[in-house]
């Protein structure tokens, strides 16, 4: 019975990926979301994902909030009782905006291969 862990599966290719695993019979998926709660069952999102609801990876301790959820959720250990699965597949999305950010800003506006932003000088080339 795989575990899968998508984190960013509210909307576009991580939504995709969690109804793909979703239909898979004896898969659990656990998909991650901002807000309080996770989209609604119906035609575009599977009633078989479990929401784990208030992880924003902007944010400081988020994962810490996410082990402790998992766990009481009954999956990815947790360091909370309750945790006693491991997670099979891991696929992190939320994190596409923040790699983004760093790639524009290393290659978009260098100055030669070198570039300084609060007083740190960045090189590559």
């Amino acid at each position: 019975m795989p575990t899968i862990l998508i984190i960013g599966a509210t909307r576009g290719l991580g939504l995709s990926l969690a109804n793909t695993y979703a239909s898979q019979p004896d898969t659990i998926v656990y998909g991650t979301t901002r807000s309080a709660r996770g989209p609604k069952a119906g035609k575009e999102v599977s009633e078989r994902i479990v929401w784990v609801p208030g992880i924003d990876v902007s944010k400081e301790g988020c994962g810490r909030t996410l082990v402790n959820q998992l766990g009481m959720l009954g999956g990815g250990g947790g360091m909370s009782e309750g945790g006693v699965r491991g997670l099979d597949v891991v696929v992190s999305l939320g994190l596409i905006y923040f790699v983004f950010s760093i790639f524009y800003f290393l290659f978009s506006r260098g100055n030669g291969g070198r570039r300084e932003r609060d007083g740190v000088d960045v090189n590559w080339g």
